[in-house]
This record gives structure tokens, sequence and C-alpha cells, in this order.
């Protein structure tokens, strides 16, 4: 089990700026992933919409 040493002795660093890029990554892909089918459903007909049948 040589394998469970690898990570021995590595203590991570958390600081304040780490979370804040990771929270700002997370919104940033966040809203690039609802961006497109918003987009598709502002050009969709509100009739055509309203009979889509998943």
């Amino acid at each position: 089990m040589k394998y469970l040493n690898i990570l021995q002795g590595i203590t991570p660093i958390f600081t304040i700026g780490i979370f804040i890029n990771v929270f700002m990554i997370a919104i940033t892909v966040g809203l690039i992933g609802a961006f497109y089918p918003a987009y598709r459903a502002i050009k969709l007909p509100p009739t055509e919409a309203i009979s889509y049948d998943i």
C-alpha cells in the first residue's frame, strides 16, 4: 500500500482568495450554462412553447 503515502505531508492551503475565485468560476459557469437554454426560449414563439410536449 505504498500509494497511500503519496499525499502524506501535503497540507492544503485555503485562503479567502481561493474561495472567492472558486465562487466566481462557479457563478460564471452557471450563467453560461443557463444562457443557451434561455436564449432558445426567447426565440421560441409563445404558441409553440405552450404546445411543446416533452
